[in-house]
């Protein structure tokens, strides 16, 4: 799981000799393992627990997310906008010659974890 912050900005950060409108923080989150023992049934409840347990780390990964994006709003009187993809909604598209999840916002279609991000507004500002 990944938990990723995707700020485009209005004006552009200075890194090194470029500039930049969009900058990216992620992070991965839980373990990847493989359990490649043949005796399965006798680890239903573990399996079961660790499911039970990865749940609530989404939750609460989820909530604090939430929380942080409520919070800057309300600090900055409302100069942010935070949107979150509509994952259920997501397609396969092949904007820069190679095959990646879109995924649409409530004013874009993009995908963030593949280098280059992609974001294609779908409403422009007179």
């Amino acid at each position: 799981m990944i938990i990723l912050l995707h700020f485009h900005l209005k004006n552009p950060v200075m890194w090194g000799k470029k500039k930049y409108k969009d900058v990216q923080f992620y992070t991965e989150v839980g373990e990847i393992t493989t359990d490649l023992g043949k005796y399965h049934h006798m680890q239903d409840r573990d399996d079961m627990q660790s499911e039970q347990q990865e749940r609530e780390m989404r939750r609460r990964l989820n909530a604090a997310f939430n929380g942080f994006c409520e919070k800057v709003t309300r600090l900055t009187n409302e100069q942010f906008d935070f949107d979150t993809p509509f994952s259920d909604l997501g397609f396969y598209g092949v904007p820069y010659r190679s095959s990646t999840m879109l995924k649409p916002t409530s004013s874009c279609v993009v995908n963030l974890t593949e280098w280059v991000g992609f974001g294609f507004n779908l409403f422009t500002n007179g």
